[in-house]
């Protein structure tokens, strides 16, 4: 671990496309929220891919907000995690915020990224006198993910090797053949870590 200085973003440059996402989830059905972007060592830990390393805050006022996060999975977590104890048994939530990984060019210094996060857990359509309760199941995040395909030139494959946070229903979001994101079921392993029993994509 090392303490590092971020670089400055390209702020002005995103803030169209920014905008363009945020309108885009919010016509799905989706609610925005904001998270920190300092996360527990362990979060770290549990949500990593395992080839980013945990860039460690200067000073930080709490362990819980020790390290700077490299996936919004543990922010969008905690946020589904929060809402499913306090009887919100729907969670279907967007974030576009940022994520610090290691920039192996500059000594020192790490690279900050704009990232869209999509989560989605728990009642999809609730219980009526003519239908019953539905769930949410993978064919809504991959109705999700086509949505954001079509609308911005992103081609979807399936994933060639299983990622350890996901399932084995996982699809890779590409382009210009250069791997952008990922969607599927999340490992109940991972979740369960999180205080969460039921499927989250």
């Amino acid at each position: 671990e090392q303490s590092l200085i971020p670089l400055k973003p390209w702020i002005e440059k995103m803030r169209p496309l920014r905008a363009d996402l945020r309108e885009t989830a919010v016509r799905a059905g989706l609610q925005e929220v904001s998270t920190y972007s300092m996360i527990s060592k362990k979060q770290h830990e549990q949500t990593t891919s395992g080839s980013d390393k945990p860039i460690r805050v200067q000073n930080p006022i709490s362990e819980d907000l020790a390290v700077l996060r490299t996936s919004m999975l543990p922010s969008l977590l905690m946020t589904a995690a929060y809402n499913l104890n306090r009887s919100n048994r729907s969670v279907a939530i967007f974030e576009i915020g940022r994520t610090y990984h290691f920039n192996d060019k500059v000594y020192n210094k790490c690279r900050e990224d704009y990232v869209l996060g999509v989560m989605l857990c728990g009642v999809r359509q609730p219980k009526s006198w003519d239908r019953e309760e539905q769930e949410f199941v993978f064919y809504d995040i991959q109705g999700i993910a086509n949505l954001f395909a079509s609308r911005f030139g992103v081609d979807l494959k399936r994933l060639p090797e299983v990622d350890s946070r996901f399932t084995g229903n996982s699809h890779l979001l590409t382009m210009a053949n250069q791997v952008v994101s990922a969607y599927g079921e999340l490992n109940p392993e991972l979740v369960e870590g999180f205080e969460i029993n039921q499927s989250v994509y």
